[in-house]
């Protein structure tokens, strides 16, 4: 049984589009397509085929407007961090500012 790209995807647990752009790497292959264009992936071969997924890379950005914020700073880094590994993803790094909300030409922003 041949079926649509969506539920290709959500079988692999992705959108349609992130298929699409597995297509173009070459990491998947519809196995025919309709007269229209549209891609078709046999069922029996979604169900035994993973496909591996690349690690989601993060940048993280914290702030306060106080030097006596500090210890809030701390905080928000370690809540960030948290949810990052509960998510799995890779932390590149946590950028941190000790300015006024107001001021958007401050340097860690």
């Amino acid at each position: 049984m041949l079926v649509r790209i969506g539920i290709a995807a959500e079988w692999w647990g992705v959108s349609a589009s992130t298929v699409r752009r597995w297509e173009k790497e070459k990491r998947v292959r519809p196995d025919c397509r309709t007269r229209g264009g549209h891609r078709r992936y046999s069922l029996a071969r979604i169900v035994g085929k993973k496909v591996k997924k690349r690690k989601r890379v993060v940048l993280g950005y914290v702030r306060v407007s106080a030097t006596k914020q500090k210890k809030e700073l701390v905080s928000q880094q370690q809540k960030i961090e948290s949810y990052i590994k509960k998510q799995g993803w890779e932390l590149k790094k946590v950028f941190a500012d000790i300015a006024s909300g107001m001021n958007n030409q401050r340097k860690g922003l």
